[in-house]
């Protein structure tokens, strides 16, 4: 299969995703095999909020759920380096994206492993619809916030803003130190 080389073509991979886990029966079990198996992932908008798609699916031309486990050849580590090239960086650990991974997975009827596939720690990309992670800290509170259905909606705007707000501190914090 012929590796990527846009970002459209991983967002049209990203649309079949997506369709896979709208859906039922085998592609659905399909799509929960690729998110619960993976190690790098490419966070992105969707419908629903905040998603994860793996390197290993996206980082071919027109991937297809069925596609893809056909695919004997398939290997991350070559599509991460397609994805690097795309995005300009590399994908890097970070613990607050993988608790969100988890969140993910247990909301997508998923049992997330604790390490990603070969007992590798788990990394993510952002989508180019994320400006920076701020952004995307800033949509995640905001998603946990809305979730909560016992505080009123004035309390809940309140919330979201104070754990920016904290964020910001603590960030202004260590770039001081």
């Amino acid at each position: 299969m012929q590796l990527v080389h846009g970002i459209e073509q991983i967002k049209l991979n990203i649309a079949e995703l997506e369709r896979g886990r709208g859906s039922t029966g085998a592609v659905l079990e399909e799509y929960r095999l690729l998110i619960q198996r993976g190690t790098c992932f490419m966070l992105y908008r969707s419908a629903k909020g905040v998603a994860f798609a793996p390197s290993r699916f996206i980082g071919y031309v027109g991937s297809t759920l069925v596609s893809h486990r056909e695919n004997a050849m398939r290997d991350g580590r070559v599509t991460n380096k397609a994805i690097n090239t795309i995005l300009g960086q590399n994908p890097t650990p970070n613990a607050l994206l993988d608790k969100y991974y988890r969140e993910f997975c247990v909301a997508n009827g998923i049992a997330p492993s604790k390490k990603g596939t070969f007992g590798v720690e788990r990394k993510y990309w952002l989508s180019p619809d994320f400006v920076d992670l701020k952004t995307l800290l800033e949509d995640m509170a905001m998603r946990d916030v809305q979730t909560t259905a016992d505080i009123a909606e004035t309390q809940r705007e309140q919330v979201v803003l104070a754990r920016i707000g904290q964020g910001n501190f603590r960030a202004g914090l260590i770039n001081l130190w």
